[in-house]
Order: C-alpha cells, then sequence, then structure tokens
C-alpha cells in the first residue's frame, strides 16, 4: 500500500495530506479494480481539441448567430475528437481525447484560465501536467478570446458597483457563474431513453417546418432549432465513431470474452442515444454519453445525473425478468 501511494504522489506532485482516500487497490470486482487503479494513477493533463474547434469555429463566422456558432463548433470538436476505450471498460465515452484530459472550453474559461498557465504545472492544488508546446497553443487560442469570453459579456451588461459586490466580497458572490454555462442542473434523459434523439429530433423538424417568418417572434427561432438539429447530428456522430473504434479493437483482441465486450460496445454505441434504449447496458450508455456531452460545453459544475435508479430501474427488472424467463424460472 506504502508502494503505491509513493508511487502516485511521484506521478501527480499531491501533498500528502490530498492523498487521504486515493487507494488503487479497491474495488467490487477485479474489473472495477483495474479500472479504479488506472483512473487514479492517471496523471491530469489538458485536451485541446475543443479550444481548437470553438476558436477557429467563433473567429471565422462572426456573422453567424450564436445558436448556430455553438453548432458548429460541437460538430467540429466531435469530428477532429478520437474516441478512446479502455481495457475493461463496458460503458464508454469521453468529453476530451483521453482519460483525466480536461478540455479547454474558450469561451467560459478563457480570461482566467490565460493567467493559470505559467503555474499550472507546480501550483500546490490540483497541479495539471501541460506541455510547452501546449501551453504555447493554449495561450494563443486563448488570447483571441479576451473580450468575448462569458465573462466579458457578462462585464459588459452588469453595472460596474453591483459587479465588483459579487465577486469576492462576501455580499453575494456569484463569481463562479460569469465562467461557466449554466450550473447546478440536471438533464430530463428519460425522454432520450424512452424516445432516442430521433424523437427530439422529429419534433423540433415539426417545429421549424411550422415557423411564420412575417412573424417577428419566430425569426430568431430559426438558427435555435437548426442549431439544436445540428447538435444532435454531432452527438450522433460522435456515439458512431466509438462504434466503429469498438468494432476495429474488437477485430484485434485474441481474449474471447473481452471480444464480445467490445462487439457490445459496439452495438450500443451504434443505436444509443439516437435511438431508444433497448435494455439496461443501453439505457445507462444513453444516460453516460449525454451526461459528458454537457461537459464539452460546460465545466460541469454539478451537472447531475439525478435519481438514476428510478430512471434505469424498468429496464434493469426487464432484463432480469427475461433472464429468468430464459431459464424456465418465474
Amino acid at each position: 500500500m506504502d508502494t503505491v501511494k509513493n508511487r502516485f504522489a511521484e506521478t501527480l506532485s499531491y501533498p500528502a495530506d490530498m492523498q487521504k482516500g486515493m487507494r488503487t487497490d479497491i474495488g467490487s470486482t477485479k474489473r472495477v479494480e483495474a479500472l479504479n487503479k488506472l483512473l487514479r494513477e492517471t496523471r491530469p493533463g489538458i485536451c485541446l481539441h475543443l479550444a481548437r474547434a470553438y476558436t477557429e469555429i467563433f473567429r471565422e463566422n462572426e456573422a453567424d448567430p450564436v445558436p448556430i456558432r455553438f453548432a458548429k463548433a460541437f460538430q467540429k470538436a466531435v469530428d477532429t475528437i478520437e474516441p478512446a476505450i479502455y481495457d475493461g471498460e463496458l460503458i464508454v465515452g469521453l468529453s476530451s481525447c483521453g482519460l483525466k484530459k480536461i478540455p479547454v472550453l474558450p469561451f467560459n474559461q478563457g480570461p482566467w484560465l490565460l493567467k493559470e498557465l505559467d503555474t499550472i504545472n507546480t501550483r500546490p492544488v490540483n497541479p495539471v501536467y501541460v506541455s510547452d508546446e501546449q501551453i504555447a497553443e493554449a495561450r494563443e487560442l486563448l488570447s483571441w478570446w479576451q473580450g468575448k469570453a462569458q465573462y466579458d459579456m457578462i462585464r459588459r451588461r452588469i453595472p460596474s458597483e453591483l459587479f465588483n459586490k459579487t465577486q469576492g466580497t462576501g455580499w453575494g458572490e456569484a463569481a463562479g457563474y460569469f465562467y461557466q454555462g449554466g450550473s447546478h442542473f440536471c438533464a430530463n434523459f428519460e425522454p432520450i431513453l424512452h424516445g432516442g434523439l430521433i424523437s427530439h429530433e422529429k419534433l423540433i423538424k415539426e417545429k421549424l417546418a411550422a415557423l411564420d417568418y412575417t412573424n417577428p417572434n419566430d425569426i430568431d427561432k430559426k438558427p435555435f432549432y437548426e442549431s439544436l438539429l445540428m447538435t444532435i447530428d454531432g452527438i450522433r456522430t460522435y456515439s458512431e465513431k466509438f462504434s466503429r473504434k469498438a468494432l476495429e479493437m474488437a477485430e484485434a483482441e485474441t481474449d474471447p470474452i473481452r471480444k464480445q465486450e467490445l462487439l457490445d460496445i459496439a452495438e450500443r454505441t451504434a443505436h444509443v442515444p439516437y435511438y431508444p434504449a433497448r435494455n439496461f447496458a443501453e439505457a445507462i450508455q444513453a444516460i453516460w454519453f449525454i451526461q459528458f456531452c454537457l461537459h464539452m460545453e460546460g465545466p460541469g459544475m454539478t451537472y447531475t445525473i439525478g435519481r438514476l435508479d428510478v430512471m434505469a430501474y424498468p429496464y434493469y427488472k426487464a432484463d432480469i425478468d427475461h433472464q429468468g424467463a430464459g431459464s424456465g424460472n418465474s
């Protein structure tokens, strides 16, 4: 145990008092223990795929409505990020290019992260490994967002006296909201589980077709609906990339058990979240896929899954009942 702790401390440079509870030898099964060990011993880093995509799209499409720019940037991001599937994983998906690779979100983080780059490797709390090349590229990308990020937009809209009172004064702390795209919410997963994103796509197309462009109130709705369709298309594209990745890994896998697991992953990610979940594993995969996609546009400040037990139990029970019926049990 001491050897594990020492290796973890050397790898991550975390102070000893931050290592409490970070044991890598714990798991309900050997699979969970191995995944826990991988997670705990992987050094945090950053991923610049989102920063590149959002900077490129926002810089080159300034005439587009904001919802369209966000949707185009999301599509660009999922087109450029290669899916990663790790040994032992059954439910897959990441909001970045690798395990514990933190996505850089310039619209939210631009103003303050630029100041952190010089000390991000050495700060005493939550040090993050960033190469010199990444620091140089991140500095260039984030510099473009100065004056254009969410913080700057809020700063221009709030009276100076009120703005100053809401940051570190104890009067009413709101600074965290200046740097993040929403927080303290739970996505409505159940309609996606029951109808898939395809049902949302159908409804959006109906709303789009019903717009009356002689009505001023409908004019701004068009780019909003179009951006939703683009986002759904991006999510479907990304899930299908995971499906193809799992199939490629299955072809090269020599362990028959793991090969079948990878084939199952490929089938799940080809189906959900675009189509309705058909079983417990697909329900969990669909929820996780939507959850990490949310993290691709916001820092993830209390983006909660909610009542997973309530949402997933009907699928779990149906699977158990089906297994029981197949074995002749009542």
